[in-house]
This record gives C-alpha cells, sequence and structure tokens, in this order.
C-alpha cells in the first residue's frame, strides 16, 4: 500500500510565530518543519537557537560609535526579538540614525513580569532605551547593554560604567604624556578637553539626579 503523504504543519501563531520570524530574519533558509515536533510548534527550541544566534552578534559588534553615549541619554530601536532573558534590540546610533547596532535589555531591567514581556515588545516595535554599558575586549567586538526601566535610579550603576570609561581615557591621556616626556616632548600636561578624575571617586550620590537637571560645577582644569 502507498504510504499516506506527510502533511505539512499549521500555520504558526502566537509566539512560535514571533520566533520563527526572527529566526528566519538572523539565519535565512530556516525551515519551520524541523520546528514541528509531534505534532506541535517546539517553542523551547526556538528559543535556545535563536537566544544562540542573537548573543554571538550581540558579543562581536564595533561598537566604537556608542562609547561616548551617556547613560541617561535614550536612544532609539526597533525590537528584533523578545525572549524570556530580555529584549534583542536594534539601535540606531545617535548621530548615524541610519547605523545601527544589537543590543540587548535584559529581563531584570525591564519592568514588566517575564509572561508579558512578547506582549509588550512584538518584534518591529519601536522602543525607547537607555544605554547601561559597552563592554568586550579589542580585536572582538563587544556588546551594547541596554535598559527599559524608567527613572534616575535605574543608571545608578551606569553612573559607574561612565566614570570607568573616563578612567581608562585618563590611563590613556597619562601614557601617552609619558611617552611624550621620554621622548623629549616636555612636560607632561594633558590634552585639552580630557576630563581627569581623582581616584576612587563614590558617584552613587548622583544617582537620585534626573537626567535633565542641570547641575552647578567648578572648572578645576
Amino acid at each position: 500500500a502507498a504510504s499516506a503523504a506527510s502533511v505539512p504543519p499549521p500555520a504558526p501563531t502566537g509566539e512560535a510565530a514571533e520566533l520563527l520570524g526572527a529566526l528566519a530574519a538572523v539565519r535565512p533558509g530556516t525551515d519551520p518543519e524541523d520546528y514541528w515536533v509531534y505534532e506541535e510548534w517546539d517553542v523551547e527550541g526556538l528559543r535556545d537557537d535563536l537566544e544562540l544566534l542573537l548573543k554571538e552578534e550581540h558579543r562581536r559588534q564595533d561598537l566604537s560609535v556608542f562609547e561616548d553615549v551617556l547613560a541617561s541619554e535614550w536612544l532609539d530601536g526597533t525590537v528584533r526579538a523578545t525572549l524570556p532573558s530580555g529584549v534583542f534590540i536594534d539601535v540606531e546610533a545617535p548621530y548615524s540614525p541610519w547605523a545601527t547596532s544589537l543590543g540587548l535589555a535584559r529581563a531584570v531591567r525591564i519592568e514588566v513580569a517575564e509572561e508579558d514581556l512578547l506582549a509588550t515588545f512584538p518584534r518591529g516595535t519601536r522602543v525607547h532605551a537607555q544605554r547601561v554599558c559597552v563592554g568586550g575586549g579589542s580585536g572582538e567586538g563587544g556588546s551594547l547593554e541596554l535598559s527599559l526601566l524608567g527613572g534616575a535610579a535605574a543608571i545608578r550603576g551606569d553612573l559607574e560604567a561612565q566614570l570607568e570609561v573616563l578612567r581608562r581615557r585618563l590611563e590613556e591621556v597619562e601614557d601617552a604624556a609619558a611617552s611624550a616626556f621620554r621622548g623629549g616632548g616636555g612636560g607632561a600636561e594633558a590634552a585639552p578637553g580630557v576630563l581627569l578624575l581623582e581616584e576612587e571617586q563614590d558617584v552613587s550620590a548622583f544617582a537620585a539626579v534626573r537626567p535633565s537637571e542641570w547641575l552647578p560645577a567648578v572648572v578645576h582644569q
């Protein structure tokens, strides 16, 4: 007797449709039938494969354009995929909106319950996100961490991240000045416009300051 023809899976709906669409965008040629298992969509398998691909891209990017973005600054972006771990967002560079990088707002930085993430941030949703930090090693790119939390208290850790960036720049300036001094270039004066920081500053007192608030200051150098 002839074997019965295989019946194609039904059109995906809900989370399965969202995940398949996002996966196809990241990995063209994805066959939906690979995820039709035992008469149901393998949502867990879709999540795992999509997260693996997105996190690999997230970790290896040229993010130099975002290094000078303040933690209090809001960035425009479009949701590429929503997973239980967080929301992956194609973020527009502040002064080059045609250039985008993949950022991740982890679930702990979103004021939405995990079970409501997908309904709140479906693929293609336009969002505003705050830059938390830019991490990664030189030569291999880095990762762009985002926050979808509101309020100044949400950027307490971001202030420390900004301080670390400035400390690294200070070290670079000091190294360059020392090199110039050894080469007979004269004194080790810092370049104009370079911000010099007191070591081990505690910036936690600024966590409650609103991003739009002006602060009095004194020029030291």
